[in-house]
């Protein structure tokens, strides 16, 4: 059964209902469920979705897929994992030095790959020493 969904969404990668439908089956087949490969699941569905273009008003695809990776993670008992998606997301977004606001997103990446492993506390966090004006 996954190789045959495997195979439908390679012919139609940037089907949103498509990926929603294939999320929902990994993380209710029991037979296959691992941690691991679900949130590989949701990656894969990311990585899918980022490129589709979005018509105005209409909601992000991409917001749906991570709404799905943090509940999943979640309700497998995973609440760090999820709150730390939730942070990333938000320090990503909302916190990235200004230095970096005309910057590729790969280069916002790569610095916040580095910030990130720096293990320096996170939005939602009893300190924080990283500002917007950096």
């Amino acid at each position: 059964m996954l190789n045959r969904w495997e195979s439908v969404l390679k012919q139609h990668s940037t089907s949103l209902l498509l990926w929603q439908r294939y999320l929902t089956f990994r993380v209710g087949h029991f037979p296959s469920f691992r941690i691991a490969s679900v949130t590989d699941a949701h990656a894969g569905a990311l990585r899918a979705l980022v490129p589709v273009p979005v018509p105005p008003g209409q909601p992000l695809p991409t917001l749906d897929a991570v709404h799905r990776a943090v509940v999943c993670l979640w309700n497998a008992g995973f609440t760090e994992k999820a709150v730390a998606v939730c942070q990333a997301l938000l320090e990503f977004n909302c916190h990235y030095p200004r230095r970096l606001a005309s910057s590729s997103a790969a280069t916002k990446v790569t610095e916040f790959r580095s910030y990130w492993d720096a293990q320096t506390p996170r939005i939602g966090e009893a300190v924080r020493t990283r500002s917007a004006t950096g």
